[in-house]
């Protein structure tokens, strides 16, 4: 009754917290000679503290399941003070191991088991598994691996705005303005720079400039038929 009453003092913390009590999970392991376990993800379990690894095999064979001493021991198939977590037999299989929860370095640590049956020749063979423990609720809830191997992250509650292409103003090809006509006032001289003139140079010539030119003409005209009169009369 008071471990009842204690648990649901502890639910109820958690609860207050916001803390989601995560369900430990289940990593099958196939434990045969000759067989890498998890082979697909670098011989390598990922699990939280307090989640199950299922050895199970199916060759026949006596197997027995040693947690060893360390790195280096597991690297060279060494049992040198490896602790049994199941002793050699062809019975008791499918076999549960409980991943202890720590201690732990950055919210992680490591195990290292493997099968010392034949003076380690089906660990040789490569039957022996890494063991990365991750604290609970530091490992499933950040993108990595569940206990089938695929990848699973928290769902992302942020939504960001559809991103567009750069919204710039279209740029146009220059178009061509009609020229502007800059009206001089009299006495006003003419603006060489941008401002186009309405009076293309050249060619153009002024009415005034034409009645300049053409008294000249006139007066030889006169003169002309001035000489003309004079010798109509002398006949």
């Amino acid at each position: 009754m008071a471990t009842a009453r204690f648990a649901c003092i502890s639910l109820s913390v958690a609860l207050v917290l916001g803390v989601a009590c995560a369900e430990e999970q289940v990593k099958e392991i196939v434990w045969d000679r000759g067989v890498v376990p998890l082979a697909d993800m670098g011989n390598t379990a990922h699990v939280e503290g307090g989640d199950i690894l299922k050895f199970s095999t199916t060759d026949g064979l006596t197997h027995d399941v040693m947690l060893l001493a360390g790195e280096t021991h597991y690297n060279f198939c060494n049992f040198t003070g490896a602790t049994p977590l199941k002793n050699e037999s062809t019975t008791g299989y499918p076999f549960d191991f409980t991943v202890p929860d720590g201690p732990y370095t950055g919210n992680v640590t490591w195990h290292y088991i493997a099968c010392s049956v034949s003076d380690g020749g089906h660990c040789n063979s490569g039957q022996k598994l890494k063991v990365m423990v991750h604290a609970p609720g530091t490992f499933r809830t950040d993108g990595h691996s569940d206990d089938d191997g695929n990848t699973t992250s928290a769902p992302t509650a942020t939504t960001s705005a559809p991103t567009s292409s750069p919204t710039s103003s279209p740029t146009s090809s220059p178009t061509a303005s009609a020229p502007t006509e800059h009206v001089h006032a009299p006495g006003e001289g003419h603006d060489h720079g941008n401002t186009t003139s309405p009076t293309p140079a050249g060619n153009t010539t002024s009415p005034a400039g034409n009645a300049a030119s053409q008294v000249p003409i006139f007066g030889a005209m006169g003169v002309v038929l001035a000489g003309l009169a004079s010798a109509l009369v002398m006949l």
